[in-house]
């Protein structure tokens, strides 16, 4: 049982490209720290496979499930991060957003002000797509107006890498600021 606990635990290791020099392997060692440091012993396939136990389907569920990232969702594997020249809004952007953003009435009768951080793809043609609030100003109706306000602009100046137009994901804060 100690070397298949053992076996499993240099899997694990090797899963998440960790060194087996990183830890000291002596010829006892404490079970509670090995069983700290594994996954349930069902859930992990190199136990499952050498047992002979196959893991329930709730178990590989539990395994296989990926992450749910938002940010991911808007942003399609053919976007680029870096690329030589980012997107830029041709004309003025703070006037563009002075003319087009309109404060949301309760939120200037209660006195709020704050900050929405949108992100969204600025595409090959320009066009601006996938609006997502990454940080709320802490009202509705001013995020709200933020994906409305950048739903509405024109076409950009796209980004470019090796000579062509690229997709690029774009931050930008909107702020609500009251005069």
């Amino acid at each position: 049982m100690l070397e298949l606990l053992k076996s499993a635990f240099l899997q694990f290791l090797w899963k998440i490209r960790l060194p087996a020099s990183a830890i000291p392997m002596q010829r006892t060692f404490n079970i509670s720290v090995l069983l700290f440091i594994l996954p349930p012993i069902s859930v992990c396939p190199a136990f499952a496979q050498q047992s002979g136990k196959k893991p329930s389907h709730q178990e590989q569920s539990i395994a296989q499930k990926p992450k749910h990232d938002p940010l991911n969702e808007a942003t399609p594997p053919t976007t680029y991060t870096f690329v030589e020249q980012m997107p830029q809004f041709s004309g003025d952007l703070s006037v563009f957003i002075s003319n087009n953003l309109h404060y949301p009435d309760s939120a200037r009768v209660n006195g709020m002000e704050g900050r929405t951080v949108v992100r969204f793809i600025v595409r090959k043609d320009g066009s601006v797509t996938n609006a997502v609030v990454v940080r709320t100003a802490g009202n509705k109706e001013m995020d709200a107006e933020a994906l409305r306000m950048i739903s509405i602009m024109p076409r950009w100046n796209p980004g470019r890498n090796n000579g062509g137009p690229v997709d690029v994901p774009y931050t930008m804060p909107i702020i609500f600021r009251l005069d």
